[in-house]
Parts: structure tokens; C-alpha cells; sequence
């Protein structure tokens, strides 16, 4: 059999004369070595792992296929221009099979495009990438290799070497898996630099966030479902104060305090001030001594830092680090309904847009689980919210950037601001609903009070929250 693929000097290799993919992998290429060398003993688990049971094996005959229109509208927002190619594949008797199946998923895979490097343990993505070679899509591993890819003008990209025309892919040899101590790391061969695949705690629900999520009925669903649920939302609490817990953003002291052998302390902090009404608390490790920050309700200046046992007194110098005990969760599965109560400029609280947004990435990235196991929920506008205020423009900013994680954020603004949960509720929207659903609004059938949803409402709302949990099937 004549190898289908011509491989030149340098790092790239293409099909000739149309040849299929299919023949390609079933030819005894380099590539073919490739594959059953690197991807074989690597990625099935890590892919099992990051995108659930979407992915059902590897990889097989591999053809490209069109995207067709619903496909496309999912990809064309997130910059993916139309007509853009994607590789499919089927099932063999050797149990190889392609990243895609079937439509759905097709679907999850699309929507997941910008994140599914970390979707995966970083071992093989699916990203466009701008580069000096003209991909259409390619399959990359984190060392930087381009494995395969299809190029704009249909042809098979087979590199035969690390791609050094890929300007955004870091250098370095092939990445080998190795078992240390019990746990799974990826080892470049050529850096040295090693990454410790963690799995996610199926059986955590992690919830961060304010009133909103605190009013939802969790155990309703979470003990039939066999989770047990982590509560970090609390009423009246800002994104300084939510990612604090979580760990993400971590309080930090901006003065000495001195931690007595027993009792409390107060603690100054200004990236994390007690710049909230309610009284909160949260538990963790100051300084080495383990204890619990807290507010009392009402306007403070100062945190107090009570130290959970007797020991010896600690002095604890300006840019100690709180650590969170809730940050232990962290593994789990995580639903983050960010920075509301920073939207409406509660308090003193943080409201640049820019800023804030990278606090929630940050919170995505500090998920420890390889498959990045993180659910955003947008935030709803509230009854009577002016569409020209600086608080609405806050939060749709906000907002606009969690759409960016695709599938992996709930569009809960345009559920509440709409019909649909009427209908869900089985009520007729009065007229005073469909004034604010017109301004896209929570509406005052549906609502306890301008801010907050009623107590009917809250069950919908937390529907469409486990429904996108099961369809990308994290439960």
C-alpha cells in the first residue's frame, strides 16, 4: 500500500490527491504510530473525565464533515467563521472512535470550543488557532504539537515534528503519563514540567454566590441525586466576600494583628473589607492557627478573627493569607452566580467591570478538578431596573462575558426576564409583568421583592440550573 501521506523535512505533511482520512489512519503511517503511541494510553480517561459521557472512545476513520446551520449559529458567535470544517468520525472494530459521535455531540463539543483545553486535562484541545499555518481546526496537545488538523483549503495537516509555526503553542517534547505515589501526573519530555490530573468529586455541589442562590431549594434536588451540597451563597454578599470563602481571592491582612492564645482579634483587610450589612462568617487558617473571620451585622471597619482552639499567641504580619476550609471543596462541581450585589454598587463594594470579570476567571481556574467542573448562572435584572443605569450596564457587561463560556453558563436573566417561567409556573404574566418583561425584567408575579425571586419562582429557576448539569451530563 502506497502511504498516503507525504512527509517532507520540515513539520508538516499532507494528504495527496483527496486521499480520505479514513485511509490515512487505517495506512501503517507514522501518523497511525502516533496515535496508537500518544493518544491510546493518555486521553480516554482524561476525556471521560473532562466532558462526562459525551465522549465515548477515541479515534477512528476520521472524515470531515460540514457544519451545518443550527451547528454553525452555536460557533459563529464565539468567532468561529462560517463554513468552518470539523473532523467526525466512527466507530472501528479496534474501538478507535473520533472526539464527535452524534449531533449532541456535536453540540456539547462546539460550545465548549473556547474552554475544552482545560475541559480535558490540557492533553488535546480543539481551539482555532492564529497561526502562521491557515487551520481550520487542529488537534494540539499542551506541549504544543499540532497532532493533526484539516487547513482552509481542505488538506490534512500531519505534522512529523513540533509545529514551529504555531505562534501561541508552548515548546517541548511529547508528553508522557506517569503514576507517582498514586496519582496520575503528564510529564513533558522535553521541559520537565509536570501537571497532576485531578478528578472531580461527583458527589460535591458547590454553590458560591449571593441571596439568590441562598434562596434556592438545593436538598430538593441534591440528596435524590446523591450530592451533598457545599453552601458558600449568603444574602447580602458581595464578590469580595464570595471568592474569599471559595478561596479563589483570598483575604489578605494589610496589618499586623496579633493573634492572643486564646480569644480574638480584630483583622484588617482591604482587598477583602467588611464592607457588607449582614453579619457573615467564614472558617479557615490564619497564620498557621486555625479559626473563624466573621462581621457582626451592621457597618464595620475591621473583621474579627476568633482562633477556634487555645495554643500559643501568633503574631500574624500585614499580607497574611486567610486560607478558606470551603476551599477544600474546591474538586467538586461548582455553580457560581457572581458579583450581583457589586453590580448594584452595594456598600463599598468593587464595581469595575473589568476587574471584577477577572475575579470570575480567576474562580474558574481555581477549580481543582482537570475538567475545569464550573457552571456560571448570569444574573436576572431586577423588578423596575432603569435599562439606562449605571447598574444595568454593569451587570449586562457582567453578564456578556459569562455567555463567552458557552454551555457552561445558564442563561437565568433571560429565563426570569421572559415568559418562559410563567408558563413553567403555570400563571398568566399580568400586565405589570409584561411592563418589566418588556425591559427584560424580573417581573412582580414572580418576585418577593425587587431584588429577589419568590418562593414558587425559585424552584423553575433551579430547574434550568440541574437540567444544564445533567445535559452535559456532570451528574
Amino acid at each position: 500500500m502506497t502511504d498516503p501521506v507525504s512527509w517532507g523535512t520540515g513539520f508538516e505533511a499532507k494528504a495527496l490527491d483527496d486521499i480520505s482520512a479514513s485511509s490515512l489512519m487505517d495506512s501503517p503511517t507514522l501518523f497511525r504510530s502516533k496515535i496508537d503511541g500518544r493518544v491510546v494510553p493518555a486521553v480516554a480517561e482524561a476525556l471521560d473525565e473532562g466532558l462526562g459521557g459525551t465522549v465515548t472512545e477515541m479515534v477512528s476513520s476520521i472524515a470531515d464533515g460540514a457544519v451545518d446551520a443550527e451547528l454553525a449559529s452555536k460557533w459563529i458567535p464565539q468567532g468561529v467563521p462560517s463554513g468552518t470544517k470539523l473532523l467526525r468520525g466512527a466507530f472501528d472494530e479496534n474501538g478507535y472512535v473520533s472526539l464527535f459521535s452524534e449531533d449532541e455531540n456535536f453540540h456539547v463539543v462546539a460550545e465548549h470550543r473556547p474552554l475544552l483545553a482545560e475541559d480535558i486535562a490540557g492533553i488535546v484541545h480543539v481551539p482555532l488557532l492564529d497561526s502562521e499555518v491557515d487551520f481550520e481546526l487542529a488537534f494540539v496537545d499542551q506541549a504544543g504539537y499540532v497532532w493533526f488538523g484539516v487547513l482552509t483549503d481542505g488538506s490534512l495537516y500531519v505534522p512529523s515534528g513540533p509545529t514551529a509555526s504555531v505562534a501561541a503553542a508552548s515548546r517541548g517534547g511529547p508528553t508522557v503519563t506517569e503514576q507517582v505515589g498514586g496519582d496520575t501526573f503528564l510529564m513533558d519530555a522535553s521541559t520537565g514540567v509536570r501537571t497532576k490530573l485531578v478528578s472531580v468529586a461527583r458527589t460535591k455541589l458547590v454553590s458560591v454566590g449571593s441571596s439568590t442562590f441562598a434562596g434556592l431549594p438545593w436538598s430538593s434536588w441534591t440528596g435524590p441525586n446523591g450530592l451533598t451540597l457545599h453552601q458558600g451563597a449568603n444574602g447580602g454578599i458581595l464578590g469580595e466576600q464570595q471568592f474569599a470563602r471559595f478561596g479563589s481571592r483570598p483575604l489578605v491582612t494589610s496589618e499586623v494583628a496579633a493573634i492572643p492564645a486564646s480569644g480574638s482579634v480584630a483583622v484588617s483587610s482591604t482587598n477583602v473589607p467588611p464592607n457588607i450589612w449582614n453579619a457573615f462568617s467564614w472558617s479557615g487558617v490564619l497564620a498557621g492557627v486555625p479559626g473563624v473571620m466573621s462581621k457582626a451585622q451592621g457597618t464595620l471597619t475591621q473583621w474579627t478573627f476568633t482562633r477556634s482552639a487555645s495554643g500559643v499567641a501568633v503574631s500574624a504580619p500585614a499580607g497574611s493569607v486567610f486560607t478558606p476550609d470551603f476551599a477544600q471543596h474546591a474538586d467538586g462541581i461548582v455553580v457560581i452566580n457572581p458579583v450581583k450585589n457589586n453590580t448594584t454598587g452595594l456598600g463599598a463594594a468593587e464595581t469595575d467591570v473589568a476587574t471584577l470579570i477577572s475575579w470570575i476567571d480567576q474562580a474558574y481556574h481555581f477549580a481543582k478538578a482537570s475538567g475545569k467542573y464550573v457552571l456560571f448562572v448570569n444574573n436576572f435584572r431586577d423588578t423596575n431596573l432603569s435599562p439606562s443605569s449605571a447598574e444595568r450596564t454593569r451587570l449586562d457587561r457582567i453578564n456578556a462575558h459569562l455567555a463567552t463560556y458557552g454551555r457552561r453558563c445558564v442563561d437565568l436573566a433571560s429565563y426570569v426576564g421572559s415568559t418562559r417561567i410563567y408558563t413553567d409556573l403555570g400563571i398568566t404574566p399580568t400586565a405589570a409583568d409584561l411592563a418589566q418583561i418588556a425591559l427584560g425584567n424580573k417581573g412582580p408575579s414572580i418576585s418577593s421583592d425587587d431584588l429577589h425571586l419568590s418562593e414558587a419562582a425559585r424552584v423553575p429557576a433551579l430547574k434550568l440550573i440541574t437540567d444544564r448539569l445533567s445535559e452535559l451530563n456532570w451528574i
